[in-house]
C-alpha cells in the first residue's frame, strides 16, 4: 500500500515521482499488487488532486486501485483494508509464486477466551 494526503498536490506527486520508480528498482516489490491509499478524505481539496488524476496514477502505475479514508470520520477504512485483504489473497490465489509471503487470517474461535 501507498499512502498519499489528499489535501496536498505534492503527496500525489510523490507517489508517481519518487515511490514508484523505487518499487520498480526493488526486485523484491516489483511483482508485489500495490492498493493506493488516499489519506484525510475529509480534507480532500478536489481543486488540488482531481479524481480523474487519481484514475490515471492507477493506470499508469498500475496499482491495483484507490480507496479513500479519513482516520477522522473514520470513513472508508473499513473499505480500504477490505481492498487490501482481496487483493493480497487474489493474487496468492491466481499465481503459484511459492516465494511469495503468505497471508493468513485468523479467525477467534468460540470456545477461546
Amino acid at each position: 500500500m501507498m499512502a498519499m494526503d489528499l489535501s496536498r498536490r505534492s503527496s500525489l506527486d510523490n507517489i508517481r515521482n519518487t515511490w514508484m520508480p523505487e518499487k520498480k528498482n526493488d526486485n523484491e516489490l516489483k511483482s508485489v499488487p500495490m492498493v493506493i491509499a488516499g489519506m484525510k478524505w475529509d480534507l480532500w481539496d478536489k481543486k488540488a488532486i482531481k479524481e480523474i488524476e487519481l484514475d490515471a496514477l492507477v493506470k499508469d502505475t498500475k496499482a491495483s486501485g484507490y480507496r479513500m479514508c479519513s482516520s477522522v470520520t473514520g470513513e472508508g477504512i473499513e473499505e480500504l483494508f477490505t481492498f487490501i485483504i482481496k487483493t493480497a489473497l487474489s493474487r496468492y490465489n491466481t499465481q503459484n509464486d511459492h516465494n511469495m509471503p503468505c497471508l493468513q487470517i485468523f479467525k477467534k474461535k468460540d470456545n477461546v477466551q
